[in-house]
């Protein structure tokens, strides 16, 4: 159904491959207005959503793949320039892969966040913006060995969330065995 919320994250979806064009052809100020035409539009859908009553399982889904797609090609595109370590964009996709596929939201059920996950979410979308801010003129003072480290500490966690996610999963197997059993 097309509602403003999934208008708005559609125009996200629409900035997924010019953002990534602007990275690799190094047009910074076009990739930072891209990036923050992303930001708010991100913004804005859940803001929609909740206060126009919009939301369903199915925004959501929307929502967050398409969060998930915007941030793992445009930091693909700074994989290509050096920026980012090249397994980063491949983790996020696994680790969005698993949130869809063990919370069953393929089959309806609603996604099921971990706050791992969520933060790791947002700190993708702020190392993507301090990758690309780092390129513009008064934001040299941000070396590059420190966005190409924030990369490696969101490996860490998204490995880490990866983690987590497959844990608790096993919990809740082994927890409905047992109850199973019982009855």
């Amino acid at each position: 159904m097309l509602t403003l919320a999934n208008l708005l994250t559609f125009i996200r979806l629409v900035l997924i491959l010019p953002g990534a064009y602007a990275i690799d052809n190094q047009l910074w100020f076009w990739a930072i207005g891209i990036f923050s035409m992303a930001v708010l539009s991100d913004i804005g859908d859940g803001i929609a959503a909740r206060r126009l009553n919009q939301t369903s399982k199915v925004g959501a889904l929307f929502d967050h793949t398409t969060d998930a797609a915007f941030v793992s090609v445009n930091l693909s595109a700074l994989v290509l320039a050096g920026d980012i370590p090249f397994c980063l964009p491949i983790l996020i996709v696994l680790a969005f892969a698993q949130y869809v596929l063990d919370s069953k939201a393929l089959a309806g059920q609603a996604l099921r966040m971990s706050i791992l996950g969520r933060y790791n979410g947002i700190a993708y979308f702020v190392l993507l913006g301090i990758a690309i801010a780092h390129y513009l003129p008064g934001f040299k003072w941000i070396p590059s060995q420190l966005v190409y480290a924030m990369g490696w500490i969101l490996i860490i966690s998204t490995v880490l969330s990866i983690m987590d996610r497959a844990w608790a999963l096993i919990q809740l197997r082994r927890n409905k065995a047992k109850e199973a059993a019982k009855g």
